[in-house]
């Protein structure tokens, strides 16, 4: 309970400090980030088709899911889980400092669970603009939300649609 007070708090403090005016279009976009929680065999293959799409358009995929426990995990996508965060909002895993300190263009987060670890992962990035799915609390952390369906879900399709859209000023 500590720690989730600990780093949510952590991650409100970062999204303060968050520049918003660092945008790129999505046609000028090299690298996209996909953070996830671990998912079902059928949103497996959502993603799959999301990352085929996107390396269609010849954009640079990477990929991190969050999981309860790695060793139960049957993902086919690097991972990372609670002990790779200290209580104190630590990270201690080479893979997720390293997703973590990745200079994304987009950072979409395919997460309907809200959870805590993975807003701090988000929160912390360097994405320039994050895509997510709208949750009425928690709008402030993304500069692009998108409706899902009843479950919160896109598919590929709508994604692509809506960062195609997506422009910069210069």
């Amino acid at each position: 309970m500590l720690k989730q007070y600990v780093i949510n708090y952590k991650t409100q403090r970062q999204e303060k400090r968050r520049d918003h005016s660092n945008h790129t279009s999505f046609a000028k976009a090299k690298k996209i980030g996909l953070l996830f929680t671990e998912l079902p065999q059928t949103d497996i293959e959502n993603i799959q088709k999301i990352i085929s799409d996107l390396n269609a358009e010849g954009k640079e995929i990477s990929t991190l899911a969050f999981c309860k426990s790695k060793e139960k995990s049957s993902q086919e996508f690097p991972l990372f889980d609670t002990k790779d965060i200290s209580a104190f909002g630590q990270i201690q895993s080479e893979e997720l400092t390293s997703f973590i300190d990745d200079d994304f263009d987009f950072l979409i987060c395919l997460d309907n669970k809200k959870n805590y670890l993975v807003q701090y992962v988000m929160a912390h990035t360097k994405a320039k603009c994050r895509v997510g799915f709208y949750k009425a609390d928690h709008f402030h952390q993304f500069e692009m939300i998108i409706q899902g369906n009843d479950e919160g879900k896109a598919g590929s399709e709508d994604i692509l649609r809506y960062l195609k859209m997506i422009r910069s000023n210069d």
